[in-house]
């Protein structure tokens, strides 16, 4: 699991740190002391949750919304690129089509030179590449 950002640190160093003061405040009915520390505490637990989460995706969360989707590669290309991409049931994401091998795509009845072209390209701008 990946360490805390140092920003991280902080949100928790200064959540700790409310508590202390929080404390110290008069408390006119005892829930509300409870109700603090649970606040807090799931303040932090959230802050927390971050790292493990990343560890989990492989990719920090900052950066989750903005990695291409399927549908933005999609809408990248021509229409008759896209068309003959998508009557394809075998392809459906990233990974199906960066599995196949040039051979592969040229030998789909729907998919010529042009459309193998244009695909090439689009994933090489979206970081990928055919097998």
């Amino acid at each position: 699991m990946r360490n805390l950002t140092t920003e991280e640190t902080r949100v928790v160093d200064l959540l700790a740190e409310a508590w202390s003061v929080g404390e110290a405040l008069p408390v006119p009915h005892e829930f509300e002391r409870d109700l603090l520390c649970r606040a807090i505490r799931t303040a932090q637990d959230i802050v927390l949750a971050r790292a493990a989460r990343d560890s989990l995706t492989g990719v920090p969360e900052t950066q989750l919304e903005s990695l291409p989707t399927w549908d933005d590669f999609l809408v990248s290309l021509s229409s008759r690129s896209r068309n003959a991409l998508t009557a394809e049931p075998a392809i459906t994401s990233f990974e199906s089509l960066t599995s196949l091998t040039k051979r592969d795509l040229l030998g789909r009845p729907r998919l010529g030179p042009m459309c193998f072209a244009e695909i090439k390209e689009a994933l090489s701008r979206f970081g990928l590449s055919l097998s």
